[in-house]
């Protein structure tokens, strides 16, 4: 079977989404008081804090995975996508800040993580519509599918900003700040307010665009399971 039901998957979602609350909670409000103390300076003080919340994110992405009963061998292809994403994303912050081969190296470690959100989204997805899973479950399940939602669009934008460094309308030489940024302009997106960034370039604004109207399809598509469960 591609899924068996697991006492441990509400605890899994619960956990993820809680991780993810502190992940957004850090990109928007703690970098905006950490922008207004330290300036351009902030990711001095911020990346300490946001790195290892980032990778408790796609740690416990992948336990949910695991937890769901999916095929083993989905589950390592998963892994293996996380870990080599990872280690291009820290060697690209870290090691490599720019020229051709930075480019290459951040392009190929978003689209990674792109496909294994994806393959996540997807499974997660698969899980919330089963008939027979509890009210609870669903319920986080349908959390986290909007949280991953808004993580898979960030890091599409990471990937736009990579190839074109001024696409929020100013410039952007710092990795860190292009993945955080990307991720904090998928927040303002999902989140329905105006945009923070007004003088986006056309491809991310079309991006935009279509991030919404996933959002808005999978809400709609959710209430309607929700209230027809029952036919």
């Amino acid at each position: 079977m591609l899924f068996k039901l697991n006492k441990s998957v509400s605890s899994s979602y619960g956990h993820l989404a809680t991780i993810f609350f502190i992940m957004a909670t850090c990109l928007t409000l703690v970098r905006g008081v950490f922008h207004d103390i330290f300036g351009e300076n902030y990711l001095i003080y911020l990346g300490p804090l946001v790195m290892p919340v980032g990778i408790l994110f796609f740690v416990f992405m992948v336990r949910v995975i695991k937890n769901l009963g999916v095929d083993k061998r989905f589950v390592n292809v998963t892994l293996g996508l996380l870990v080599v994403a990872l280690v291009l994303r820290v060697t690209t912050v870290l090691i490599i800040r720019g020229g051709h081969l930075y480019m290459v190296l951040s392009s190929i470690s978003s689209s990674l993580l792109i496909i294994m959100q994806f393959i996540c989204v997807y499974f997660m997805c698969h899980n919330l519509f089963i008939e027979t899973n509890p009210i609870k479950e669903k319920l986080w399940a349908s959390v986290c599918v909007y949280f991953m939602i808004a993580s898979t669009f960030g890091t599409l934008y990471s990937l736009l900003l990579t190839l074109n460094p001024q696409g929020l309308g100013m410039p952007l030489s710092n990795p860190a700040d292009i993945y955080i940024l990307g991720l904090v302009y998928s927040f303002n997106v999902v989140s329905g307010i105006d945009p923070v960034y007004d003088h986006a370039s056309e491809t991310i604004r079309m991006t935009a665009i279509l991030e919404s109207i996933f959002s808005m399809l999978f809400m709609v598509i959710l209430i309607g399971r929700l209230l027809g469960s029952k036919d």
